[in-house]
């Protein structure tokens, strides 16, 4: 597929840096519409009640995906993920550790459906999940565009409390859904973003929820 074809937008780093702690807003996404009213039916359709991820995790170094999985590792960031073997992975991609891309979908598929991993020192190390958390919540109803929220709640990442948070945004002509879950350690944050557009999303969404549960802080 030509680069031309696929849009990257990777609104969180262009857009989204707060002045003491900020998260990212990953994706790629194709030129496609569809209604906000028809995204929030399809959540509808999702389990309305927070999960923890590590529920679904019941040994470290899960990999959900078996004998077909990947695990990406990266010692430096101190995170590694599971993944499934099709899917491409694309290290210190415009400022995330590590962006995981799903499989192009025929010749006609202008849009690579993602999620991307991101570590980010905090410049004050007192800044704890629950301010974190705010100062993000405030940008992005701030900051983005048609910004309606479908679910956030409390969750756990990694072990640690975190939040997350599900939404729709626009950005011209593109119309993207995203989960975002991020949690706080020590004087770090971590934030996992899957993205894809409001058509497509919750076609990858239990991919996605697999790649966040198998999530680790090494």
């Amino acid at each position: 597929m030509k680069t031309s074809n696929i849009v990257l937008l990777l609104l969180g780093l262009l857009v989204l840096l707060l002045c003491v702690c900020g998260t990212v807003l990953g994706g790629l996404a194709y030129v496609g519409k569809k209604t906000v009213q028809e995204a929030e039916q399809a959540a509808q359709n999702m389990e309305k009640s927070t999960k923890s991820y590590d529920e679904r995790s019941r040994a470290r170094s899960y990999n959900p995906f078996g004998a077909d999985g990947k695990t990406y590792v990266n010692q430096e960031a101190g995170v590694q993920i599971s993944y499934p073997s099709d899917y491409t992975t694309k290290e210190n991609f415009m400022g995330t550790v590590v962006a995981i891309i799903s499989p192009q979908e025929g010749s006609s598929d202008d849009f690579r459906e993602n999620l991307n991993v991101l570590e980010q020192d905090l410049l004050d190390s007192s800044t704890t999940l629950e301010e974190y958390t705010q100062l993000n919540m405030d940008q992005l109803q701030t900051v983005m565009n048609d910004f309606h929220l479908i679910r956030k709640g409390d969750t756990t990442l990694a072990g640690h409390p975190a939040y997350e948070v599900v939404y729709t945004a626009s950005q011209g002509q593109i119309d993207a859904k995203y989960h975002q879950v991020w949690t706080v350690v020590d004087d770090r944050a971590y934030i996992i973003t899957a993205t894809g557009t409001v058509q497509q999303y919750d076609n990858y969404s239990a991919v996605f929820d697999d790649m966040i549960a198998s999530f680790e802080i090494l």
